[in-house]
């Protein structure tokens, strides 16, 4: 089952790399906006990035839904792997279609002031999904061990507590919140700045994504030997790219803003 999980995996990993790339173009321009105390303008960078990750994010759920096995052979040749990767697939994905709009809502928290209220969140989605795992995989309080299956649904369901956190969190006085009106909306110029930061991003995050993928796709035509050997061996490996995001996202996108006369701004970023 472990090796199944960590093949299924890959897909969201992939879909991470998308959005990653949307939130670290959102922290660019909202925080120079916050810096001139911009409300309305973020309102609308909001917009923006919760309209990129769902159309990216709807098509990640619809490969799920539809066709799963069809994904697990890009990542392995083994029928068992790719029958328990499939019942995976089926369920988790319908967390990847919430995924993509609740990391807009916690990256519109830190840009906001709002980081200790992101931190939370996502802290306790995590531990929620822990112990769901514990009990949904391997049954406990009187539930069926559900296996892979109740591995999907503690994704499911910490991603829909996340995300109704998130909401919320969103309707309090002084807090952003999103405007589905403008989620119809063009903004036109504001569109083009925001793509002019993204595709950069997006294309260095794609092609370190594939690079990832491919490693353990190769490991996964290798057999199940291999596979289990390289989803023991990639818990480091992640834990380690962890922390590294962690120092480079707070080095890279920390920034101090400075309101200046007359109601403008500017925001100084500071490097690591």
């Amino acid at each position: 089952m472990i090796q199944s999980l960590m093949l299924a995996s890959q897909i969201q990993f992939i879909q991470n790399m998308i959005i990653s790339s949307v939130t670290a173009a959102v922290s660019i321009l909202g925080a120079q906006y916050w810096g001139k105390k911009d409300k309305k303008t973020i309102g609308r960078i909001f917009c923006l990035s919760v309209r990129f990750c769902f159309l990216s994010s709807f098509v990640f759920f619809l490969g799920c839904i539809c066709v799963p096995e069809h994904l697990m052979v890009l990542f392995t040749n083994e029928p068992e792997l790719i029958a328990i990767g499939a019942d995976y697939l089926r369920i988790a994905g319908w967390s990847y279609l919430l995924t993509g709009i609740s990391q807009c809502y916690l990256v519109i928290l830190k840009v906001t002031d709002h980081t200790a209220d992101a931190a939370k969140i996502s802290s306790a989605a995590v531990v929620l999904n822990i112990i769901l795992n514990w009990i949904l995989i391997f049954g406990g309080f009187g539930i069926t061990a559900m296996g892979v299956q109740g591995a999907a649904l503690a994704t499911l369901i910490a991603r829909v507590t996340e995300l109704a956190c998130c909401v919320c969190l969103s309707l309090r006085k002084g807090y952003i919140r999103l405007n589905l009106a403008g989620l119809w909306k063009a903004y036109p110029v504001l569109t083009g700045d925001f793509v002019r930061c993204l595709l950069p991003m997006i294309g260095a995050a794609l092609l370190w994504g594939v690079g990832f993928t491919s490693y353990t796709a190769f490991m996964g035509h290798m057999g199940t030997d291999a596979a289990a050997a390289n989803s023991i061996a990639s818990v480091v490996r992640d834990l380690v790219c962890c922390m590294c995001n962690g120092l480079a996202s707070g080095g890279g996108t920390g920034s101090l803003c400075i309101s200046l006369a007359g109601g403008g701004g500017v925001c100084l970023y500071l490097s690591g």
